[in-house]
């Protein structure tokens, strides 16, 4: 193929006629079925965003600082918390899985802006700094400090 100096457009043409039905060298049906399963996972956790439960972590992350309880969004959306918790649970979750999604991703913003664990514990709504330490343990497997230097080292 010859370049074209001066088109009117930039682009590559190649027949692709049986060139995207081979095989792909080394393609492992195992690992084909494990990606499926994540993508899954993935859109399943987006449509988890949708209805009540977006709704909800909208609320939730419109103030950081003070994570309102479910008495308090539940008279917000003019219902009972005993409805929220059983759209909730039609949806797939809690209201303390939604709270526990909301403080982690926080958390990870938090981190990353340098601010002391104190102010990080305070702006989740934590009383004690340990209690955000052993929540730290839980979703990433690694203590404030530990994730700040993974976050520092890009990985």
């Amino acid at each position: 193929m010859t370049p074209e100096f001066g088109a009117a457009e930039n682009r590559i043409v190649k027949d692709a006629t049986g060139y995207l039905d081979r095989p792909l060298p080394g393609a492992s049906e195992d690992v084909a079925r494990q990606c499926e399963a994540q993508c899954q996972a993935i859109l399943a956790q987006r449509r988890a965003r949708d209805g009540l439960a977006g709704r909800l972590r909208d609320r939730l992350v419109a103030r950081p600082g003070h994570l309102a309880d479910m008495e308090t969004l539940a008279d917000e959306l003019h219902m009972t918390s005993r409805t929220l918790r059983r759209r909730l649970a039609e949806e797939g979750t809690t209201f303390r899985q939604l709270q526990e999604e909301v403080r982690e991703t926080l958390a990870d913003e938090l981190l990353a802006t340098g601010l002391t664990l104190e102010q990080v514990a305070e702006a989740l709504g934590y009383g004690e700094v340990s209690n955000f330490i052993r929540a730290c343990r839980r979703w990433k497997g690694a203590t404030p400090h530990q994730y700040r230097r993974q976050l520092r080292e890009g990985r």
